[in-house]
């Protein structure tokens, strides 16, 4: 039973002691019957459409209230939903905030182990270039001595191209002087110091001789220059040459000649300015 109804029953036996209260009175003090009923009529029909407006008022308030009812219903459903929904964002939100602390530990273990690998790599780093470091060195060593190799190697090949000259100018001076002594025994002749009738002319002093060098070699540290003339020019070992700058009138130094050939000598340069001494420079015995 709903509030507004206990309240209608409530008024209606107040209403209802009055009327017989009314009565007691009405018999007590034998008043006019017909006026009191008169009364206790319009009292009865005030009652009556009192309690049908608190009964009205009554509906009113029950569907009122039925129908708040629904809608906190509706809204505790809708609060329901939501506060499952808020729940289910929590746990998602618990979800990622485990999954996100579960990356972080593995971040901070993966940049431990990188550090880590970092560190012995820089330690290796440091081996490497120490080792680096030693092989440079070494090679440094290596190159050295093999410029100092191919220095020699050069010399070498440059004196033995020398003595391969030499050994061919030998070999033609003495098929020459065997040519020599054959054309004389056929004549009846006898070689010089041999003690015969006929004495060989005393040779005929060299006139003066001008040439160029063809060309420029350094042996074993030293110059040596070639000149394309050699003993069918008169050209003797230990003669010398002026080298002179064709175009400046330069004097650049000497070239003493030690190897001489029929077409072509070779001696060593010297003087203060060897270094100008190249090929297509003036040699000439006398200035």
């Amino acid at each position: 039973m709903s509030f507004l109804t206990k309240l209608f029953v409530v008024l209606l036996v107040i209403c209802s002691l009055m009327q017989t209260a009314a009565i007691v009175v009405y018999v007590n003090r034998s008043e006019d019957v017909g006026a009191v009923n008169k009364k206790l009529t319009k009292d009865v029909a005030d009652a009556r459409a009192l309690a049908n407006s608190v009964q009205n008022t009554n509906s009113q308030m029950l569907a009122a209230m039925t129908a708040a009812a629904q809608s906190a219903t509706q809204r505790e459903g809708e609060l329901a939903r939501k506060i499952t929904d808020a729940e289910r964002q929590i746990q998602d939100a618990n979800a990622q905030s485990a999954q996100a602390q579960k990356e972080s530990q593995i971040k901070d273990a993966t940049i431990a182990g990188t550090a880590d690998a970092l560190k012995s790599a820089q330690e290796e780093n440091k081996g490497l270039q120490s080792l680096t470091a030693d092989l440079r060195t070494k090679t440094d060593d290596l190159l050295r001595q093999n410029g100092e190799l191919n220095i020699r190697l050069t010399d070498l090949d440059n004196r033995n191209r020398v003595l391969a000259r030499s050994d061919e100018f030998d070999r033609e001076r003495i098929s020459e002087l065997e040519t020599q002594v054959k054309t004389m025994q056929q004549h009846g002749a006898t070689p010089a110091g041999a003690g015969g009738a006929a004495a060989e002319a005393a040779p005929t002093p060299p006139g003066p001789i001008n040439t160029t060098v063809s060309a420029v070699d350094i042996i074993g540290g030293k110059k040596w220059a070639t000149i394309p003339v050699g003993s069918a020019d008169n050209v003797q070992k230990g003669m010398k040459f002026n080298i002179v700058n064709l175009q400046t009138g330069e004097f650049l130094g000497f070239l003493t000649v030690e190897r001489v050939e029929v077409n072509e000598s070779i001696g060593q340069v010297e003087g203060a300015k060897i270094d100008k001494i190249d090929k297509g420079v003036e040699a000439k015995t006398q200035l």
